[in-house]
């Protein structure tokens, strides 16, 4: 007997109960024709172990000699990732006007979150950064306390934080690109680059963004993947209410 192990192909245990039935055999009496255990049979078709190649040649004899075509061998079935981790960027210069006042940035927050879970429900790592100016600090101490990772830089009006993100996103990705999902909070076009670049690498992409962003940037991912943050007050599941315009 061979154990079965993973690789390019592997026995199609159905091969082996289509020969067998095709041949009006019990389990019991196949073995015998194969000189084998009906045990050892019972474990081919239930794929614990596989017919080493003296076997498999005279189930391959009985087949032809009845004119029956089985297949005994086919490809493995590629393990779809699992995707695990949730990476979440955003872009304060590009949301200015959601950030007026601390319950709707608390609000922001909540509901962000709650899309993330919905999208990743099994996350064994998150992240959550923003970007924003030293010239909002009371923002930054706020997003602090709610968990999120800030980076800070001088003045407000010529922060251009694209290339800053299009780096550790792609750094944060590329751990393990299969399994990770971003998430973009902004309105800025120049994030497209980013988002091709992660999806080359195979890495889900979504964004959130208001129905005024460029159709540039909602086309980048896909309007299926395009969270709208001006949903207005009644969103089900949400025991909150949401008014971000």
């Amino acid at each position: 007997m061979t154990p079965v192990k993973p690789g390019d192909y592997v026995f199609s245990k159905e091969s082996l109960v289509k020969v067998r039935s095709g041949l009006g055999l019990s389990q019991a009496k196949m073995g015998e024709r194969l000189g084998v255990p009906k045990n050892t049979v019972s474990r081919w078709e239930t794929g614990e172990t596989a017919p080493d190649a003296h076997s498999l040649a005279a189930i391959y004899s009985l087949a032809q000699k009845k004119g029956i075509v089985a297949n005994f061998f086919a490809p493995t079935k590629p393990k779809t990732p699992v995707r695990n981790a949730a990476l979440v960027y955003w872009d304060s210069e590009y949301t200015r006007e959601d950030w007026n006042g601390e319950t709707k940035r608390t609000e922001l927050d909540k509901f962000i979150r709650h899309e993330v879970r919905k999208r990743v429900p099994k996350a064994e790592r998150q992240l959550f950064k923003v970007f924003t100016s030293t010239s909002r600090e009371v923002v930054s101490d706020q997003l602090e306390k709610l968990n999120w990772r800030v980076w800070e830089r001088e003045g407000w009006s010529d922060t251009d934080w694209s290339e800053e993100i299009y780096d550790q996103a792609l750094s944060d990705a590329g751990h393990s690109p299969a399994n990770s999902v971003v998430f973009l909070v902004t309105q800025d076009t120049d994030h497209v680059d980013l988002i091709e670049d992660l999806r080359e690498r195979d890495v889900r992409v979504y964004l959130f963004a208001p129905s005024s962003v460029s159709q540039e940037l909602v086309a980048a991912v896909g309007k299926r993947r395009w969270i709208k943050l001006d949903l207005g007050p009644a969103i089900p599941g949400l025991p909150y209410p949401l008014s971000l315009r």
